[in-house]
Parts: structure tokens; sequence; C-alpha cells
């Protein structure tokens, strides 16, 4: 969708990734450079084992993001508004704290 009918409106998408990963790079427990967010895509790290843990805490929250080990990934797009990303830092900084 993004390249065939909305790709002037791709930067935004960008500029809300690297902010969120400014706010995510202030956590407890998480690793992300926001300088190295150049897509919609956050990669971050996060303490061994807790990948899933986090995952699920987020989704009791009401935020699907993806689980593993210690990678994970968030995804900003079209359909999601800037509450939604402060919903979503909210929810991921109290999910931060409570597993530190």
């Amino acid at each position: 969708v993004a390249l065939d009918s909305m790709i002037e409106r791709m930067q935004e998408d960008h500029d809300h990734a690297r902010h969120i990963a400014s706010r995510m790079a202030e956590m407890p427990g998480i690793s992300v450079d926001p300088e190295h967010i150049q897509t919609n895509i956050i990669r971050f790290g996060v303490p061994d084992h807790k990948g899933n843990e986090i995952a699920a805490r987020m989704k009791e929250e009401g935020v699907h993001i993806n689980g593993g080990d210690s990678d994970m990934r968030i995804v900003t797009h079209y359909g999601v508004s800037n509450e939604d990303y402060e919903l979503t830092i909210s929810a991921l900084d109290r999910v931060m704290k409570a597993i530190s």
C-alpha cells in the first residue's frame, strides 16, 4: 500500500519511528539507537529471555508488538495515530519498569 498509494507520506512514518525510538532509548532495559532508524521499522533489544513476556504484557495494555527472546520490533504505519503512538510509548515504559 505504501509504495502504491501513500509514497508521499512515507516520511511521516519514518519520522514517527525515529521519535518513538528516541523515547524508547530512555527506558530501562531497552537497547536502541534512534540514529540508526531509517524506515518505519524499529528493531530493539531487551534483556535476554524477556521478549515474549514484554510482548504479552504489551498485549494486556492493548498494544501488539512482535515478541522474541531479546530482539523485538515495532512498525509504524498510516493506520496508527499520534495518540496511539503515545499510548504505545507509555505502555512500553510501564512494562519495562515492571520487569526491571
